[in-house]
């Protein structure tokens, strides 16, 4: 079990405004946000954009995100999977990171409804403790670039107040060296695990009910790593070579699989038009 980031030493997420700049190499911004209604989290939280319009489904690579073809390693939509089934049950490219403790009341399975883009989409929710899709297709890993970007749509049906971990990029077994995506405090946060480094983002969250775009670039080689939120970067959850709360960090999480789930606050997470590439990808 990995613990959860202590909140010691940080200020008041419910201080100050949405820190979410344009930054440098930014991925394309997104356009009309879907709307499944929902209210907004909570206290301070200023709910920032609503997703990217929808992409297209399916296709070679490059469709349902930016990017040139080449630089796309993978992507998928869900559309061509079964409703009910775990993609990980006879397919390469993914497998399921359940803890000893998984009871009955956890699920990873591809469901039907308003997706992002389409009709089908990852639902996870957590049994006692994680649940997580674990991304290991063959034309990403083993991984030999030196930068890597990720995006997802994700949505949450309700705005977590303590730790939890989205997105995870790392090591083939979980939990063992990763650097992680989630939320701490009722705002956005990224993190470093062994050690729990961490980095939030004041007053920076997105509705519920609602498809976010969101996208990582991680450079293992310069312990860099970048968030955009519907394609804005979210300079408050850069982070080069050191967290502003932890300090430095050693060595720098491989970049072995990618996971995406929930797990220890929050119950449950879906995620659609998922793009990994080695440039940005952007919403659109």
């Amino acid at each position: 079990m990995s613990g959860g980031v202590s909140s010691a030493g940080g200020t008041d997420p419910g201080a100050g405004g949405a820190e979410v700049g344009s930054g440098g190499d930014a991925p394309a911004a997104g356009g009309d946000g879907s709307s499944a209604g929902g209210a907004g989290p909570g206290a301070g939280g200023a709910e920032v954009g609503s997703g990217g319009a929808g992409s297209a489904s399916g296709g070679a690579p490059g469709a349902g995100g930016g990017g040139s073809n080449a630089d796309v390693l993978f992507q998928t939509d869900f559309e061509a999977e079964m409703v009910g089934t775990i993609p990980a049950m006879g397919n390469a490219n993914w497998s399921t990171t359940l803890p000893t403790n998984y009871d009955s009341q956890g699920v990873v399975a591809v469901q039907n409804g308003a997706g992002h883009s389409g009709s089908k989409f990852i639902y996870v929710k957590k049994g006692n403790e994680q649940a997580f899709l674990q991304l290991i297709a063959p034309s990403v890993f083993p991984f030999s670039g030196s930068k890597i970007h990720v995006r997802a749509f994700m949505k949450v049906s309700e705005w977590p107040s303590n730790h939890v971990s989205w997105i995870e990029i790392g090591s083939k077994t979980n939990e063992q060296s990763e650097m992680r995506f989630g939320a701490h405090q009722g705002v956005l946060q990224v993190n470093h695990w062994p050690g729990d480094q961490d980095q939030i983002a004041e007053g920076v969250t997105f509705p519920v009910d609602q498809w976010a775009c969101i996208e990582l670039s991680y450079e293992p080689g310069a312990k860099k790593l970048m968030v955009w939120l519907n394609g804005e970067a979210v300079p408050a959850l850069t982070v080069d070579g050191t967290f502003a709360r932890g300090g430095a960090f050693d060595p720098a999480p491989p970049v072995e699989a990618i996971r995406f789930g929930t797990e220890i606050a929050a119950t449950e997470a879906y995620f659609d038009d998922i793009v990994i590439a080695t440039s940005p990808i952007g919403c659109n």
